[in-house]
């Protein structure tokens, strides 16, 4: 497996993940990518400060050795 998935997803006011979507794929794997947001709806974060919300878009990316 190798390719990058770029993801976004948004931390609540409480430090909770409450959305996560697959923005974009080189990696053409429905499992990896469902696999990388249902693990990511389980992490948990500081409170943003403020009691916001806040945005991530991060870029996952496995290479073959």
């Amino acid at each position: 497996l190798q390719g990058r998935i770029l993801v976004k997803w948004t931390i609540n006011a409480n430090g909770k993940v409450d959305h996560v979507v697959i923005k974009d794929s080189t990696m053409n794997n429905k499992q990896v990518e469902n696999c990388i947001a249902q693990r990511i709806k389980q992490w948990q974060f500081p409170k943003p400060a403020g009691g916001g919300i806040v945005d991530v878009h991060y870029p996952f990316v496995f290479m073959a050795n």
